[in-house]
């Protein structure tokens, strides 16, 4: 039975949330500033996005101990009281380490330990966690990585979390294809998912402010969420709900695109791979059309290859053609912007 109280009061929270933006944003006082070479904003931003995501979160959490209901599926954490406070004990160390980037600008190489010492410690405590077997739709071998599991689900999830807070640059760029990411979660799940659906409606409401450009992620919103879509794809993986690896890779390879063209291009020019720059394809496509322009075409270079690939089934087919047209979309945009 679905739990209408909770579906009621969620939104009432969200609806409070969206009306009282300003008032909550001066008394965080956490903004992004324009710097006038990378970040193409005019005036300052409220960016507690990652703040809105947590309060939701945590009243999902709140109201199933609350009411005992169980809102929140047992595929995540078997029942098992342990399991769900390293998780979300996890969340929280990795929502504060997003507030104190915010804040103070962390060196990147200090995250990534941060980042990977949260990590280890939840795959060890949780083997739920761990990649320990790959599985493809175009073979019928299944690969053992049992001896390297633990490394190789961080170096995963460390990858991921570090794209998508690059790829995070433009409004509704990142939480279009969260909530296109949380649908399928919630499409695929054989229980009312709650969780999925908390997260669905907190974005909606998140993605109003942000077509308004008046709300912004934050690296606290971009690492919180980025850790979670990590974390469901990997549960899901391991249950067998999702089957191949690569559908996983097809929903989440255009920010790693990007990453890996970054990286690239920064290091062949003799600089450090995590310094900033306007060389992100959203800066390139905005420079060429415009903002307003710019959110549709990023939005479609996502979605079209990841909805035909998971209609026909074709994933290997249409991770090649994402590649392609990401290059070649590349290619272009160089050209004329130059």
């Amino acid at each position: 039975m679905i739990e209408i109280s909770y579906l009621i009061t969620l939104v009432i929270i969200n609806l409070i949330l969206l009306f009282y933006f300003k008032q909550i944003s001066y008394f965080i006082n956490l903004y992004d500033y324009p710097d006038k070479s990378r970040k193409i904003h005019k005036n300052k931003i409220s960016c507690i996005g990652g703040i809105y995501l947590f309060l939701n979160i945590s009243y999902l959490f709140v109201f199933d101990y609350l009411f005992n209901n169980l809102l929140i599926s047992n595929l995540f954490f078997e029942f098992k009281t342990s399991k769900f406070l390293f998780f979300y004990f996890s969340l929280l160390l990795i929502f504060m380490m997003g507030i104190y980037d915010d804040r103070f600008d962390l060196k990147p190489n200090f995250k990534i330990i941060f980042l990977s010492l949260i990590l280890l410690f939840l795959s060890s405590v949780d083997q739920d966690l761990t990649i320990k077997y790959l599985r493809f739709s175009f073979t019928d071998n299944i690969y053992d990585i049992s001896n390297i599991s633990i490394y190789f689900t961080i170096f995963c999830i460390l990858v991921f979390i570090n794209a998508f807070n690059m790829y995070d640059g433009s409004n509704l760029q990142c939480s279009s294809i969260s909530i296109v990411i949380f649908l399928f979660f919630f499409s695929i799940n054989s229980l009312f998912d709650y969780f999925s659906l908390t997260i669905i409606v907190c974005l909606t409401f998140f993605s109003i402010l942000n077509y308004k450009n008046k709300l912004f992620f934050g690296d606290n919103g971009s690492l919180l969420l980025s850790f979670l879509i990590s974390y469901f794809f990997i549960k899901y993986y391991n249950k067998e709900l999702i089957l191949y690896a690569d559908l996983v890779c097809l929903f989440l390879l255009l920010p790693v695109l990007d990453l890996f063209r970054l990286f690239i291009l920064r290091i062949l020019n003799g600089h450090s791979p995590f310094k900033p720059d306007q060389n992100h394809i959203h800066h390139m496509i905005i420079n060429r059309f415009n903002a307003n322009k710019g959110k549709y075409i990023l939005f479609l270079l996502y979605f079209i290859p990841v909805f035909f690939g998971f209609i026909t089934k074709q994933y290997l087919l249409f991770i090649l053609i994402q590649i392609i047209v990401y290059i070649i979309t590349y290619l272009f945009l160089k050209k004329v912007n130059d």
